[in-house]
């Protein structure tokens, strides 16, 4: 069975999984609803979306207009993108995803990896410190990001002092939380 993304987040959806608020587009007047921080995704069947640019991230409904003109201009490994998901964005740190990972009995423990900009670690604070039991460390490797340098599709809002590396840094480990600042420190941050 060959299921675009959307297809897929309905049946996770009609069993009641969290997913997070979306609509699919195919044109331009279609985007409506949203605000904040969203993200675009190129309908097709192949993986390459994410190297071929037909995931972007947008900041508000005009920002979110220009890139889905974009994306519905593409063709991703010879398929023409005619629709495009737009959803809520949300992070690994999403609260609902930690509080189903902390209650899954097969989970030993949990280690977020952050992005180059973004506030979910900074917001999530308060949850992990009062909710979450198998936050083993978070890895902050957006610290070894080169300034001002965007990495694969992450296109990250950074404002108000937040959503830097040193202020995830900061927030987590006032939270009670490790810190890895690269993936090779992770395995130690587990043990610990």
């Amino acid at each position: 069975m060959k299921l675009l993304e959307h297809q897929s987040k309905r049946l996770l959806h009609a069993y009641s999984i969290p997913i997070p608020d979306s609509r699919l587009i195919d044109s331009l007047e279609d985007i409506w609803g949203f605000r904040g921080e969203m993200v675009l995704k190129a309908q097709v069947h192949t993986g390459r979306r994410g190297r071929t640019g037909g995931i972007r991230f947008a900041d508000g409904r005009k920002d979110a207009k220009e890139r889905a003109r974009e994306i519905l201009e593409m063709d991703i490994g010879g398929f023409e993108v005619k629709s495009v998901l737009v959803e809520e964005r949300v992070s690994a740190l999403n609260e609902n995803y930690l509080d189903m990972l902390d209650g899954d009995n097969d989970t030993e423990s949990i280690v977020p990896v952050d992005e180059i900009g973004g506030t979910a670690e900074e917001r999530s604070t308060k949850f992990i410190r009062e909710s979450v039991s198998k936050l083993a460390c978070a890895c902050i490797a957006s610290l070894m990001a080169p300034p001002g340098r965007r990495m694969e599709h992450a296109e990250a809002i950074i404002s108000d002092f937040m959503g830097t590396a040193r202020s995830k840094i900061g927030s987590l480990r006032r939270a009670g939380v490790r810190v890895a600042t690269t993936a090779n420190m992770i395995p130690d941050s587990v043990e610990r």
